[in-house]
């Protein structure tokens, strides 16, 4: 099935953003932090969504210093006792690994992706400015990270965790997790969390964004949304929150289905352009129980190698 087309970076597109500094604070054991929840505006729901950048530096294309790869959504969920790390990062792979989809990112507009891998890249948590859309703080994510074999998915943790729970703290915001509720069913109202890029005079803006919408197909290990107003791509990898709740998570948000073109309706029988015509726009979703079960199977991964360690 055809996608919508994503927008990825070019090198030298942009002028370059310096990386936005993380104090290191000396401060207790972050695990005695109490997660307090605040909100701007007490009748409006937390938001859980936070942005993945996505940045690199090769030296074999002209480049000097870091520069913005992809931007996208992730969302956070706590992760089990006896973890090293207390949060699980949940994402997109499309933005940290684009080089694995030529679908998303064909080679006539992006030869010179085919030159970037792991080693060029760096990723970061980033929490936007509503109004401007700027980042006002960043936090670099481990390298450690577990890609799905069949799903736009990737789970990772935070390299910067102290520091990013003390910036939640100090400012009141946070850190908002959700938890993994039962999987979408057709007629399920939910909310979808996320970001919308733009460039405005000439500025690279992510701007939180969130829609409504309804299941309109619930299978698994993905559902279908349909939504009164067309998701954009900045919204992958964001939270698909049950609509009356907090943060009960029915799944992530992966892509959107492109409309069907007249070449492509070619080479399809009726039943199948009817079908997807009838999911045109819709936005396609990671099950819940999918998600956790990836998340489950990086943390037993995680636990056996510290057996093997000690």
């Amino acid at each position: 099935m055809q996608l919508a087309q994503l927008r990825l970076f070019k090198p030298s597109q942009f002028t370059s953003s310096k990386h936005l500094h993380t104090p290191n604070y000396l401060r207790p054991s972050i695990r005695n932090l109490c997660q307090r929840r605040f909100n701007s505006d007490a009748s409006s729901p937390t938001r859980h969504a936070y942005a993945l950048i996505s940045e690199f530096l090769h030296p074999d294309l002209g480049m000097k210093d870091f520069e913005v790869l992809s931007r996208s959504s992730l969302f956070l969920v706590n992760a089990s006792k006896g973890q090293e790390k207390r949060l699980h990062l949940l994402g997109p792979a499309h933005v940290t690994h684009p080089w694995l989809f030529p679908h998303f990112y064909p080679e006539s507009s992006h030869d010179w992706l085919k030159h970037v891998d792991e080693t060029y890249v760096r990723l970061f948590l980033g929490i936007q400015d509503p109004l401007t859309g700027e980042t006002k703080a960043k936090f670099r994510i481990d390298r450690d990270i577990t890609k799905s074999d069949h799903l736009d998915l990737v789970a990772m943790t935070l390299e910067e965790e102290t520091d990013f729970y003390w910036y939640c703290n100090e400012n009141q915001q946070g850190p908002y997790t959700v938890e993994f509720s039962d999987d979408p069913a057709a007629g399920m109202n939910v909310r979808l969390e996320g970001h919308n890029y733009s460039k405005e005079e000439g500025v690279d803006t992510l701007r939180p964004k969130t829609l409504e919408g309804e299941v309109s197909i619930g299978l698994k290990p993905r559902s279908f949304v349909k939504t009164e107003e067309r998701a954009v791509m900045g919204m992958c990898g964001g939270p698909a929150i049950a609509t009356g709740t907090d943060n009960s998570c029915v799944g992530m948000v992966e892509s959107m289905v492109g409309d069907l073109s007249e070449d492509k309706s070619q080479t399809l029988t009726p039943e199948h352009v009817q079908q997807w015509k009838s999911i045109e726009g819709h936005v396609v979703i990671i099950t819940s129980d999918e998600l956790a079960k990836f998340v489950r199977e990086r943390e037993e991964k995680a636990s056996g190698a510290d057996e093997e360690d000690f």
